[in-house]
């Protein structure tokens, strides 16, 4: 319950304790994996997003190398579609 008080007393700080560690503990929760991730916190983003966006990236990286090497344009309808046609994720 709310008090006002201008004495601080052991009871306000272990609530103040539970209180953070509550907030902590949603706010660095990753809702993909129920897991709490303190690159959440640190980063705005999770280590399983910030690993999808590396092979997203590697994926990319890799359409287009081959398109170039094999001389053909690697405009961005072809990398995306060929992306897509890769991709183990929805």
């Amino acid at each position: 319950s709310l008090r006002l008080s201008t004495i601080v007393e052991k009871h306000d700080v272990d609530e103040a304790f539970r209180l953070m560690a509550v907030a902590m503990q949603q706010a660095a929760t990753d809702q993909t994996t129920g897991l709490i991730d303190i690159d959440l916190l640190m980063t705005g983003r999770s280590n399983a997003a910030r690993q999808m966006l590396q092979q997203l990236s590697e994926a990319i990286m890799s359409v287009v190398q081959t398109q170039t090497e094999t001389g053909r344009d690697a405009n961005i309808a072809t990398v995306l579609r060929s992306v897509r046609e890769h991709s183990t994720t929805e």
